[in-house]
């Protein structure tokens, strides 16, 4: 066998491997072809390895029952999303809500988030990325695993490095609208390998954190969110003791965020308080 036609493994080398083998270049699992000379066709048969574009993830969780007031910060969440559906901003929206504990960031957010999901057909994720809290935040390529399984790419072709994740994330969410909601963020290098490469998507992070990494280098817009006036906050007090609230609010829906269970008894204390 001549040096032209014989296979070899450290030169060229496809995504996938028809034998379940590692691909040594990309580090996934699949079928691949070795070979330094290919003339021809080649093809794959089977579902192994398929990515299917046609996943729309629906993950935002539930309303807030009660929302009241932020009408400004509404609004000009509102107003970034119509500047960016004209042309005005380049790249992926992406909008930071800041402010101390307790002060319903992840609540603005949801409720926000669901007054515009029609403008996202292609679909919504979530995660709480537990920045702040008990326990360790949760990593970006444990995040991008459930993302790109959401969007429906196979677990055989997930790869296992970081920037192999968030590559086939910015590729599957291509052209495609999109919204990100990263929850609880602790720190802008948490962030960046969920960020979106398209203008068709659109993120909003929360944190406690002002994130100014963020701001500066990927052009966020910050909102910051302050503590409701006492009227406002009356307002969303009114009704019954705060344990039956939180377990109303738990009842109503199991999967929300720990920080918008708390939000509401938060601020009944602060109330008090005064």
């Amino acid at each position: 066998m001549s040096d032209t036609s014989r296979p070899y493994s450290h030169q060229r080398m496809s995504r996938y491997d028809p034998g379940g083998t590692e691909s040594r270049i990309s580090h996934m699992s699949g079928q691949a072809v070795q070979a330094r000379d290919v003339h021809g066709g080649v093809h794959f048969h089977g579902s192994s390895g398929v990515l299917s574009r046609q996943a729309i993830p629906r993950e935002l969780p539930g309303d807030v029952h009660g929302f009241v007031n932020r009408v400004a910060e509404l609004k000009t969440l509102d107003a970034h999303l119509d500047d960016h559906d004209i042309g005005e901003l380049q790249g992926a929206l992406l909008h930071t809500i800041v402010g101390t504990p307790g002060v319903g960031k992840t609540a603005l957010a949801l409720h926000w988030a669901h007054r515009v999901r029609r403008r996202f057909p292609d679909g919504q994720l979530y995660s709480d990325l537990r920045g702040y809290g008990t326990g360790r935040p949760v990593p970006a390529d444990q995040v991008l695993d459930r993302f790109l399984l959401a969007l429906g790419a196979t677990a055989d072709v997930v790869p296992h490095d970081l920037d192999g994740k968030a590559g086939l994330f910015r590729s599957l969410i291509a052209d495609r609208h999109i919204l990100v909601i990263l929850d609880n963020a602790a720190t802008t290098a948490q962030l960046r390998p969920l960020l979106p490469g398209t203008a068709t998507c659109a993120v909003l992070v929360t944190s406690r954190d002002r994130l100014s990494g963020l701001v500066a280098l990927e052009g966020a817009r910050r909102l910051t969110v302050r503590a409701l006036e006492s009227a406002e906050g009356v307002a969303l007090w009114k009704g019954p003791p705060p344990g039956t609230v939180q377990m109303t609010l738990r009842g109503k829906s199991p999967n929300w965020p720990d920080s918008v269970i708390t939000s509401p008894w938060r601020y009944g204390s602060r109330l008090n308080a005064r």
